[in-house]
């Protein structure tokens, strides 16, 4: 395995972590940026709903495949979502990025450096999950990669095939399985709209002030202390499954 495949690899297995990662600079940005204007607002409530609705469409057809630590690819999805873009997952997660971004702070940069971030990481692991995926399944999976655009959305064009021989999810199976999403999407909303208060606001800037005057530690390096715990816990939960994994093959 080359350099640059065992990279992408890795990359995939560790791409939650990296997608909680892009967080932090709009959880700074909720607390030292301005708030940003209610119809501005609207639009990322609007963004966010679409992602989550894409996720959810897309993990019924995907199956208990929506979320793995190793890419198999053992059975190739063309319905759906999609029939329409080869990641519909990824999307949906940078369209929930991005209007997250838009509901909680009003200068837009952190929203933009988040995005970015996330989007170059998904393309590295968009082309090897491109590469898994045609080595397993030959002509097929190449026709597929030729015929759906990786990212933005198009109607589906010569893709031809027979109807797929596993039904999707119920919904109650994929709300069981998606129970984070729906649980913890809502609440990070809330606080979104909550912390554009002005009220508010003026509590989280002194309250950052506070603790830069009197903590040992300033502020922003226990912000990134806080996230580097996060990630780090996320990352080694995904590499002791995988390795568990690999030890059951």
């Amino acid at each position: 395995m080359t350099g640059g495949r065992c990279a992408r690899e890795a990359l995939f297995r560790h791409r939650g972590s990296g997608l909680l990662l892009a967080t932090s600079p709009l959880v700074w940005g909720a607390i030292v940026d301005p708030p940003p204007v209610w119809q501005l607002q609207v639009v990322g409530i609007v963004l966010v709903c679409a992602g989550a609705s894409l996720r959810l469409a897309s993990a019924r057809r995907l199956g208990k495949h929506a979320r793995v630590a190793r890419c198999r690819v053992k059975r190739l999805v063309k319905e759906g979502p999609y029939s329409w873009t080869r990641n519909p997952l990824y999307l949906a997660a940078l369209l929930m990025l991005a209007g997250m971004g838009l509901i909680t702070s009003g200068h837009y940069a952190s929203t933009a450096v988040a995005v970015g971030f996330v989007l170059l990481l998904y393309e590295a692991v968009a082309r090897y999950e491109e590469d898994v995926l045609i080595k397993t399944h030959g002509s097929s999976g190449l026709q597929y990669v030729k015929e759906v655009p990786r990212w933005l959305p198009r109607p589906p064009r010569n893709i031809r095939s027979p109807t797929s021989d596993v039904s999707p999810l119920p919904w109650s199976e994929v709300c069981r399985r998606e129970w984070r999403l729906i649980v913890w999407l809502p609440a990070g909303v809330a606080l979104g709209l909550l912390s554009s208060t002005t009220r508010a606001r003026e509590g989280l800037v002194a309250a950052a002030e506070r603790m830069e005057q009197t903590a040992e530690t300033p502020f922003t390096l226990l912000l990134a202390l806080l996230a580097a715990l996060a990630v780090g816990g996320l990352t080694l939960r995904t590499e002791l499954s995988y390795r568990r994994r690999l030890r059951r093959r």
